[in-house]
C-alpha cells in the first residue's frame, strides 16, 4: 500500500484533444495525494482522464482524439511521484 505522505505533481498543456481547449489552450498545475475530478457531462472528464492514462503508458489508445472540426491540436502532460 503506499504511505499517505505520497504526493503528485501533474502539469498539463492540452488543445483540442476532445472537448479540452477548445476556446483556449486548457492549463493546469495539479498537486496532491489525492485528484478529484467533477463536472457536467460532456465537459471533457473522461477526455482528462484518458490524456493522463495515455501519457502514463505512452501511447494514444484514444481514437480520433482531435476535436471534431479542429485541425490541429496537443496534450504535453508531466506526471512526477515523490515519497516523503
Amino acid at each position: 500500500f503506499p504511505s499517505h505522505d505520497n504526493k503528485f505533481n501533474i502539469k498539463l498543456h492540452i488543445k483540442n484533444y476532445k472537448q479540452i481547449g477548445t476556446e483556449v489552450p486548457f492549463e493546469a498545475n495539479i498537486e496532491g495525494d489525492v485528484l478529484l475530478i467533477t463536472g457536467d457531462n460532456g465537459k471533457g472528464k473522461t477526455g482528462l482522464v484518458n490524456a493522463i492514462v495515455e501519457a502514463w503508458a505512452l501511447k494514444t489508445s484514444t481514437p480520433n482524439p482531435l476535436t471534431t472540426g479542429k485541425e490541429d491540436g496537443y496534450k504535453k502532460i508531466t506526471i512526477l511521484f515523490w515519497c516523503v
